[in-house]
């Protein structure tokens, strides 16, 4: 027997699990399991009080026994166990023993952790993925509608009892589902361990017990250092996520275990990571091939938007963006925050997922049309490409209101005219994104419409300003073009682009006026920070400035600074753009932003034919904007309140 201690649990690897009665205290005992391991192992829990109990508490000790697999998870099993506990009168001295496969134990552990502000309790791990996984590292939680694991605790069992011998009773689907568990620990943290599981695939499968012990030991032993590096999964721990966010995702639509659809979410990571340049595409078959020897899937059939929906409402989220888990090389992952700004130009659609949206704000399709309209094309100047840009709520809405969780809003794409983009591969546009998407993503990029590059996407973050504006309803927020071509004659200058087939970029003001004193989270959030941030990610802008900006360089000191003339923080000037240290300090927010020409125009140009080698004449086809800074106010006004929303809420847990 092997022991090792994480966190206030000691695990007990090898240990027999008739030998429980060493690692229970002296007090009510009350066990939980299912109708499965109940079927198997009845016998000994019926006799559980005449083989290790002793005599003097038997009384107490009883046995709840709950319906099998992962549906079980939820409130209604939580309310049956808690009914089941008053009715036996457990009190804050019972102690509580999860005796079966992660199901039982996450529920076991949840129910400990909330009746009567917590029970001790302790865990018989009786499936692979119990032992390797599930029943380690104190995470215990139910489902929430479909949404596995959306409720729970971290708490941690006092001991843990890995017997191998409660292995020979798993159905196979059940021995798969851990073994690709185990894998996921070899491919993050230990090449050695996935090479053992490579050359000891079918020796393993017959449930060699010397060899099943090893394994066990080793993936207890990588995810044992994870979690005592990060306890609540701040950092390193995410790691461990490795192919759960698409595989919780294929679980949900699905007859895959577990194990199965992480495996199959494994695979995919790992696809992505050889398409982002992480990992050698040599490592892939290697990867299929483990798999394949363990007759674990690598593959499956549903429909992309449908894995959206559950992606974008993955609870490893954070904020605006999912963290997803890549590989760098066999035995090292690395975490990499996702944005949750999806689709491509003429793709299906695009959409955008909005975590952390305050429950009971009014929203409906209708509020969206008055921004959207203000971004639409089809005016002088614009695209002649329109679409209807109706907003669908996926999910987050309910009754007209937000519900509290991740808000999901689709637009689809309707007017497309992909051949005009069938030159791009082997001339990339001048000013365009084409031959850098190519370099980056190695060819895979869908390069329709500017792909996940275009002004398409700036659609999304409009959406997210109508709900951040909802937010922070307090503050007005305008945005005027100020200038086009360092001029303010708009029509003229418009019209001579469109006379040269050639394309205007301008200037764009933002205010946000009524804005608090004391918004802003100095160093890296202050508000300048997020806000540049955030519009950087509008493609087409490339500068910003706050107050007097650049031309401060050209002022004395006396006249920069901005005097205060009250004590609500008013000043007789605004040069600082409404911010000092990052801080909002009373006054209106103002920036401008740079917003470039469109790149795709229809003069002729000369650039590189990477196909001949040689510099060629080119002719932009498509339907493209002669100025997109006119559609672009709108949108900065979005990510302007999309920025101070945040800030408004992180204020709120300040005060």
């Amino acid at each position: 027997m092997r022991t090792l201690q994480i966190q206030n649990s000691i695990l007990y690897v090898g240990e027999s699990y008739r030998n429980l009665k060493k690692y229970v205290p002296d007090t009510q005992i009350i066990l939980i399991t299912d109708e499965n391991v109940y079927a198997d192992y009845g016998d000994f829990l019926a006799d559980f009080d005449a083989i290790v109990i002793p005599t003097d508490f038997l009384a107490n000790f009883d046995t709840i026994i709950i319906p099998t697999g992962e549906k079980i998870k939820t409130w209604k099993t939580v309310d049956f166990i808690i009914n089941q506990l008053l009715e036996r009168g457990a009190d804050r001295s019972t102690f509580l023993v999860g005796f079966g496969g992660g199901v039982v134990t996450d529920i076991t552990g949840f129910v400990a952790s909330v009746f009567m502000r917590g029970l001790r309790f302790g865990f018989v791990a009786t499936s692979l993925l119990a032992q390797v996984d599930a029943s380690l590292g104190g995470k215990n939680g139910i489902n929430f509608q479909q949404y596995k694991n959306m409720i729970g605790v971290f708490n941690s069992p006092e001991f843990v009892i890995c017997d191998a011998e409660l292995l020979k009773t798993l159905p196979s689907k059940e021995l798969r589902s851990g073994f690709g568990e185990i894998i996921k620990h070899a491919l993050i943290k230990d090449a050695n361990l996935f090479d053992f599981l490579s050359e000891n695939s079918a020796r393993l499968q017959q449930l060699d017990n010397e060899l099943m012990e090893k394994v066990i030991w080793e993936a207890i032993q990588v995810k044992a250092g994870i979690v005592e590096a990060d306890w609540k999964e701040k950092g390193v721990r995410k790691q461990l996520n490795f192919g759960h966010t698409v595989g919780h995702a294929i679980e949900n639509n699905s007859t895959f275990t577990h194990g199965e659809a992480v495996a199959t979410g494994m695979f995919w990571a790992a696809k992505c990571s050889v398409k982002k340049g992480f990992l050698e595409s040599g490592n892939l078959h290697k990867i299929k091939e483990i798999l394949q020897d363990f007759q674990l899937p690598n593959t499956f059939e549903v429909e992309l938007e449908r894995l959206a929906k559950f992606i974008v409402k993955d609870k490893k989220k954070q904020g605006e963006a999912i963290d997803f888990v890549f590989l760098e090389k066999i035995g090292k992952a690395k975490v990499v925050s996702v944005s949750n700004i999806w689709g491509e130009s003429h793709g299906e659609s695009v959409g955008i997922s909005i975590d952390g949206c305050p429950a009971g704000i009014s929203l409906c399709e209708e509020d969206f049309a008055t921004d959207l309209s203000r971004r639409k094309a089809g005016a002088k100047g614009t695209t002649p490409r329109v679409e209807e840009d109706k907003p669908e709520l996926i999910s987050g809405v309910f009754n007209r209101k937000t519900t509290g969780a991740p808000l999901t809003i689709l637009f689809r794409n309707t007017n497309v005219r992909s051949k005009d983009y069938s030159k791009v591969l082997e001339q990339p546009r001048p000013g365009h994104a084409d031959f850098v998407a190519e370099k980056k993503y190695f060819g895979h990029q869908d390069y329709r419409g500017g792909g996940h590059f275009s002004g398409r996407l700036t659609l999304a973050l409009v959406a997210a300003g109508v709900v951040a504006k909802k937010i922070v309803s307090e503050v007005h927020i305008t945005a005027q073009i100020e200038s086009l071509k360092g001029q303010t004659n708009f029509e003229k200058v418009i019209d001579e682009a469109i006379a040269n087939q050639d394309s205007v970029g301008g200037i764009v003001n933002c205010k946000a006026e009524n804005l608090p004193v004391g918004w802003g989270e100095p160093f890296f959030d202050s508000i300048e920070s997020v806000v540049s941030h955030l519009a950087f990610a509008v493609p087409a802008i490339k500068g910003i400035a706050f107050g007097s900006g650049f031309e401060a360089t050209e002022m004395w000191g006396s006249e920069h600074n901005d005097a205060l003339q009250n004590k609500e923080g008013k000043t007789n000037s605004n040069n600082s753009g409404g911010l000092n240290g990052g801080i909002s300090n009373g006054n209106t927010l103002e920036f401008r932003v740079a917003v470039k020409p469109t790149s795709s125009i229809s003069k002729v140009q000369h650039t590189l034919n990477v196909a001949s080698g040689e510099v060629e004449e080119l002719q932009v086809q498509g339907r493209h904007d002669a100025c997109i800074a006119l559609r672009v106010p709108v949108v900065i006004e979005a990510i302007t309140a999309m920025a101070l929303a945040d800030f408004k809420l992180i204020r709120k847990t300040q005060l």
